[in-house]
């Protein structure tokens, strides 16, 4: 099994914790509507104002990406375009608990977060994924979230919003940091 290795360290331009060093996420999707990322961020989860391979231009590089998911093989991670993450931090279950309380929030998580696959090669340790995204009940994937939580964080790797390349809406935010690869 090959495992992200994920190494915090404090960014200086946007002031927030940042993981590096073969990072992964532990669930992806391409093209992430603002919709869903603002639920995402409703329910707790984090927005990482960080875009990783800022020098992997999506139209150069997104034969990569969708030969690795069409081909699924080890986590190789080189020459894939910009992308960016959110982050489920495990300290963070109880606020997502709290909002799934609620039938309709939980409905809407569960929406936005069946469009999520497993990633490019096994990357995550937290075996509560393996099954994603469930049995297709209304609220399986969120009850898979929720549970994965309890055995670490979960995070979502996107590479483009709005069906624009990440690194072409958030490139020339300088409260974003660019990490080339």
């Amino acid at each position: 099994m090959n495992l992200a290795l994920a190494l915090p360290y404090e960014d200086k331009v946007s002031n927030q914790t940042i993981w590096r060093n073969n990072m992964a996420g532990d669930l992806l999707i391409e093209n992430l509507s603002l919709d869903d990322k603002n639920t995402f961020e409703a329910a707790g989860a984090t927005i990482q104002k960080a875009i990783y391979h800022s020098d992997k231009a999506w139209r150069q590089y997104e034969n990569v990406l969708i030969e690795r998911l069409n081909n699924p093989g080890p986590s190789a991670r080189g020459d894939l375009p910009a992308h960016a993450y959110i982050r489920f931090d495990a300290n963070n279950a109880g606020m997502v608990d709290a909002y799934c309380n609620s039938r309709i929030n939980k409905a809407k998580l569960n929406n936005a977060l069946v469009k999520l696959s497993r990633p490019l090669g096994i990357v995550s340790a937290n075996p509560n994924l393996a099954n994603w995204p469930g049995n297709g009940d209304w609220d399986s994937a969120a009850n898979i979230l929720l549970t994965a939580l309890a055995n670490g964080s979960v995070v979502i790797e996107y590479y483009k919003q709005d069906n624009s390349p990440v690194i072409n809406v958030f490139g020339y935010d300088n409260d974003w940091g660019k990490y080339p690869e």
